[in-house]
C-alpha cells in the first residue's frame, strides 16, 4: 500500500531487475566481510517524486554502514542522471568511465556517498569534474536513499543511474576493479569499467552498456501521472457502481393478509425402547407360577371336581355322577354357611346358625350336646338356616 502511494505521488518510476549486481556478468565480489552483502550495490528502482523541488528516491537491495559514515551508508557510490531536454553534457562525472547514449546529454547529475551528496548542472566551460557542486541532502529510509535538492522539478525527464564501490581515498570516489580476486574490490578478467550495476530493463542491456561504455535508455518507464489517472479512474468506477446500486429496485415487502401457518403435525407415538427383560429367553413355569394359577385355596367347585375325578379313577363311581353329587353338596354347604352367618349365635357355633323356625329361637342357647342336632334340624334347605357337613353325607330327616 505504501508502495502504491509512493508511485501515485511520483512523476517517474523506473524498475531494475533485482540480483544483477554483477557488472557485465563476469564480476566477482570482494572477499572482505564488510562486502559480504553484494545487495548493497544492487540497484532496484529510481523514482522522481512529484515534489516542488527535485527529489529522487533510489532503492537498493540493502544499505549497510560498516564504516559509520555521516550519511548512514558506507559501501556504495550512487549516481543519477536526468535528461530534461535539449543540450546537456555527454560525459558523466569522473569515476565510472561511461558516457551518455549517442545524441543524449544530462542536465542534472546527482552523486551520493556515505560522506557527501551533491547535484551538478552543466556549465559552458570546463569538464564535469570541475563544475561547481550544488547542495543536496540525503535521507536513509530502510534500503532507499531519498535525495533532496534545491533545483526545480523538471516536467519531463529521462533517467539513468549506476552504482559502484565507494573509495573515500580516491579523488573521484570510485574504486577501480581488480584483475585478481581481492578482499576490497570487485574483480574481473574482461570488464574494465568499475560499474557494478546499471539501471536497465534486463541483463543484456546492462552488459551492452558496461562493455560498450555508454548508458542505455530505459524504454519502458512507468510514469507516476499514469498511476494517478488509474486511481482516479478506479474511484470513478466505484462511485458509479454505488449510484447504480441505489437505482436497482430492491425486494418490496408483500402486502395483504398473512397466510395462516400450517397446522402442527400430530406427534408420533413414542416407541418403547427395548429393555433388558425383552432380551431374556423364555423360561419354564416354576412352582410359584403353578401355585398362582391353581391357588393354595381353590374354591369348592374345583375341589369337588378334583375329588370326583380321583374317585372315578379309583373305580368307586362314574366320573360324571361323582362330579354332580359333589357339586350339589358344595352348593348346599355354601348356602348353609351364608344363612348361618346372618343369624349368628352368641357362643360362635362353628357349624352354622338356626333359622326362624329353629326350636332355639325362644332365647335358649343350645348346649354343647345339642350343637349337632340343632345344625341338623335345619335340613338341606339353605333357607332354613342350617346345613350339612359334606363329609357326613346327606343329613338325616327326623319326624
Amino acid at each position: 500500500m505504501i508502495h502504491l502511494i509512493v508511485l501515485a505521488a511520483a512523476l517517474l518510476h523506473l524498475q531494475d531487475p533485482a540480483g544483477d549486481a554483477v557488472g557485465d556478468g563476469t564480476l566477482a565480489p570482494p572477499t572482505a566481510p564488510v562486502y559480504a552483502n553484494a545487495s548493497d550495490f544492487d540497484l532496484q528502482s529510481v523514482t522522481v517524486t512529484d515534489d516542488a523541488k527535485l527529489t529522487v528516491r533510489v532503492t537498493l537491495g540493502s544499505l549497510s554502514d560498516p564504516g559509520h559514515l555521516p550519511n548512514g551508508f558506507s559501501n556504495a557510490v550512487v549516481e543519477v542522471y536526468l535528461d530534461t531536454g535539449t543540450g546537456g553534457a555527454h560525459a558523466l562525472l569522473p569515476g565510472s568511465g561511461l558516457t551518455m547514449p549517442t545524441k543524449r546529454g544530462w542536465n542534472v547529475a546527482l552523486r551520493a556517498t556515505g560522506d557527501q551528496v551533491y547535484a551538478v548542472t552543466p556549465q559552458a566551460q570546463g569538464d564535469p569534474g570541475s563544475w561547481p557542486h550544488q547542495a543536496a541532502t540525503v535521507d536513509v529510509q530502510g534500503n532507499a536513499l531519498l535525495i533532496h535538492t534545491g533545483l526545480p522539478r523538471p516536467q519531463h525527464a529521462t533517467v539513468y543511474a549506476l552504482t559502484g564501490v565507494y573509495d573515500p581515498f580516491a579523488g573521484d570516489g570510485w574504486r577501480a576493479l581488480s584483475t585478481a580476486v581481492s578482499p576490497w574490490a570487485f574483480s574481473s578478467d574482461t570488464q574494465r569499467a568499475p560499474v557494478v550495476d546499471v539501471l536497465a530493463s534486463g541483463m543484456n542491456a546492462q552488459r551492452r552498456a558496461i562493455d560498450g561504455g555508454q548508458l542505455v535508455t530505459f524504454h519502458s518507464p512507468t510514469h507516476g501521472i499514469g498511476w494517478l489517472l488509474l486511481m482516479v479512474l478506479g474511484l470513478i468506477v466505484a462511485a458509479a457502481g454505488l449510484l447504480l446500486r441505489r437505482r436497482v429496485p430492491g425486494r418490496r415487502a408483500r402486502r395483504g393478509p398473512v397466510a395462516a401457518l400450517p397446522p402442527p403435525r400430530a406427534e408420533e407415538p413414542q416407541r418403547r425402547l427395548p429393555s433388558f427383560w425383552d432380551e431374556m429367553p423364555p423360561t419354564e413355569p416354576s412352582f410359584l407360577d403353578e401355585l398362582e394359577e391353581a391357588s393354595l385355596w381353590p374354591d369348592a367347585d374345583t375341589s369337588v371336581a378334583r375329588a370326583a375325578e380321583e374317585e372315578a379313577a379309583a373305580g368307586d363311581a362314574p366320573a360324571d355322577e361323582g362330579v354332580r353329587s359333589r357339586t350339589a353338596e358344595a352348593d348346599g354347604d355354601r348356602a348353609s354357611a351364608t344363612d348361618g352367618a346372618g343369624a349368628g349365635t352368641e357362643d360362635g357355633d362353628e357349624g352354622g346358625a338356626t333359622g326362624a323356625d329353629d326350636p332355639l329361637d325362644d332365647g335358649d342357647v343350645a348346649g354343647p350336646g345339642d350343637r349337632g342336632d340343632a345344625w341338623r334340624a335345619g335340613g338341606d334347605d339353605p333357607d332354613a338356616g342350617g346345613g350339612s357337613d359334606p363329609e357326613d353325607g346327606p343329613p338325616e330327616r327326623r319326624p
